[in-house]
């Protein structure tokens, strides 16, 4: 726990997780989680804590996330996009099910 950057490599890993790419300032992330009330040694694994994380990623994506996803969509050469549709294809079925409803449109 003396290790400043442990500390916040352990942070980024284990409460903001995926996230980090849409909340990269770990200390407003703290911040919003001290509002809280839940104390800082139990929000491993604390549900509410993993729910206002979520939160705030949505609106970070919602506020110009989103324009980042788009930027790295058109940099991608036909391939890799097409297997990256794929795969998301197979491991989301409202997509897939989208992508089936507009055949032929």
């Amino acid at each position: 726990l003396g290790d400043a950057d442990k500390r916040n490599d352990a942070f980024r890993r284990e409460i903001v997780g995926d996230y980090s790419a849409l909340l990269p300032d770990l200390d407003k992330v703290r911040d919003y989680l001290d509002r809280l009330a839940i104390e800082p040694y139990e929000w491993y694994g604390n549900p509410n804590v993993k729910a206002e994380v979520g939160r705030r990623a949505k609106a970070q994506y919602d506020a110009g996330g989103s324009d980042k996803a788009l930027k790295v969509i058109d940099s991608m050469d036909e391939e890799k996009l097409k297997q990256y549709l794929k795969r998301l294809v197979k491991d989301n079925m409202t997509v897939g099910i989208e992508i089936i409803m507009t055949r032929g449109k």
